[in-house]
């Protein structure tokens, strides 16, 4: 019973994982609420108290996959440089660790070992589903079940909320990253893995189509622009692209303020933005770096997840007239690492993350990264629980890592 137990969690344990990223292993059909209806107290403590079910769809995979090791009877080994993957890796961990010897406490200390738990899941799971050859399987009957529980939404007239369509997640932007980072693994699959993905252009189809449902702004601009980056002609420059956009997003958003501090000034971008650019996120941005320039928090950060959904609302959005209150990210991944970080470790980590993309020397990766690092401008995902984005540039990585070994004849026997 264990052993069937465990074939079936190492060919389709993927899915498994990939649903619950994607909350659909119990989708809310529930008609959803406007956020300025909300009760901020009710609202920060769900943000920071423990979900029993979360804590269940992860630990779960991870026992699974550790016996699975425990019996795996096959070495895997991977043509990439062991050295230079162990840095950047260490790189990582030295962030998050330091930042805890820091700002050390215990909600920190929790989602630190979440962090850690869900990279074992997710590589375990990439892992087992390349032995298995069931990656474009899994992430097939993935689109599969959003085009299913969208409809489902349109029917009972739940997926609307306020204009927008949301379907199963709780807002439109949350909605249009779903949609994009479903779109941006089947794109990879039917392109860079060996299992066949049928009606693959229908499908991508009804993932766009509800799309523009959602009216994600953020989400339909990187659509067109990865669709920009994949135009045969422009592919040879996507490697250059990705540099570019990393060095300038990192000298943006994290370098440059640094050196304003350096002079004894302060210097950020929206300093140049107004209030409600971007939907308000000039306010938040402007309002957060003050933050951080005001009470001497840009050069080591209040600590990893010790700035939203704490349970407490920071002093300087604690505005009761304010939709500020409300907020539980920086809107900017960049910007919300250095709350968390710092402006020395966030460009650690921003660079050591760029570095595990190039390391797989993989077109796919290197396409996807680009995506979710201009993501990263107008929504937060780096190192930030599950967020989809997040999940998507590590599942990739992965797989640009070990597709190379993707059929069970690539595995090089060895002793269990």
């Amino acid at each position: 019973m264990m052993n069937k137990l465990l074939t079936y969690t190492e060919k389709y344990g993927l899915l498994f994982v990939l649903l619950n990223c994607f909350s659909l292993l119990l989708p809310d059909f529930g008609q959803k609420a406007s956020m300025m209806g909300l009760d901020v107290e009710l609202f920060n403590a769900n943000q920071s108290g423990s979900n029993i079910k979360k804590q269940v769809f992860w630990l779960l995979p991870l026992v699974l996959y550790i016996l699975s090791f425990m019996r795996l009877e096959y070495s895997f080994s991977l043509n990439i440089p062991h050295r230079k993957l162990m840095v950047l890796l260490g790189l990582v961990i030295m962030v998050v660790v330091f930042s805890f010897l820091i700002n050390g406490n215990a909600l920190m200390l929790k989602r630190i070992l979440f962090q850690l738990i869900l990279l074992v899941v997710i590589f375990s799971a990439v892992f087992f589903s390349i032995k298995e050859l069931s990656t474009a399987i899994c992430i097939n009957y993935l689109v599969l079940v959003i085009i299913v529980v969208c409809c489902t939404s349109l029917a009972l007239g739940t997926g609307y909320s306020g204009g927008s369509f949301n379907a199963w997640a709780t807002t439109k932007n949350s909605l249009g990253s779903y949609l994009l980072g479903a779109g941006l693994l089947l794109w990879y699959a039917k392109n860079f893995l060996p299992e066949n993905i049928h009606y693959y252009k229908i499908k991508l189809t009804c993932l766009l189509v509800f799309l523009f449902f959602a009216v994600s702004k953020t989400a339909v601009l990187l659509t067109f622009i990865f669709m920009i980056l994949n135009v045969r002609r422009l592919q040879k420059l996507v490697p250059a692209v990705l540099t570019v956009v990393t060095l300038l997003l990192l000298s943006l958003f994290i370098v440059m303020p640094g050196i304003a501090d350096i002079f004894s000034t302060n210097w950020h971008i929206a300093l140049y933005m107004e209030p409600g650019t971007l939907t308000g996120r000039g306010l938040i941005w402007d309002t957060l770096y003050y933050d951080l320039f005001h009470y001497n928090k840009l050069w080591l950060g209040y600590g990893y997840g010790s700035y939203f959904a704490t349970g407490m609302v920071p002093f300087t959005l604690d505005d009761a007239h304010s939709f500020m209150r409300l907020l539980n990210s920086a809107h900017n991944g960049y910007l919300e690492l250095i709350l968390q970080f710092g402006v020395v470790l966030s460009g650690v980590l921003v660079f050591a993350i760029y570095k595990l993309v190039l390391i797989t020397k993989d077109f796919g990766v290197y396409s996807i990264a680009i995506i979710v690092f201009l993501h990263n401008i107008t929504e937060s995902s780096f190192l930030r629980d599950q967020h989809i984005m997040w999940i998507v540039l590590i599942m990739v990585i992965f797989l640009g890592l070990l597709k190379a070994q993707g059929s069970k004849d690539s595995i090089t026997r060895g002793k269990g």
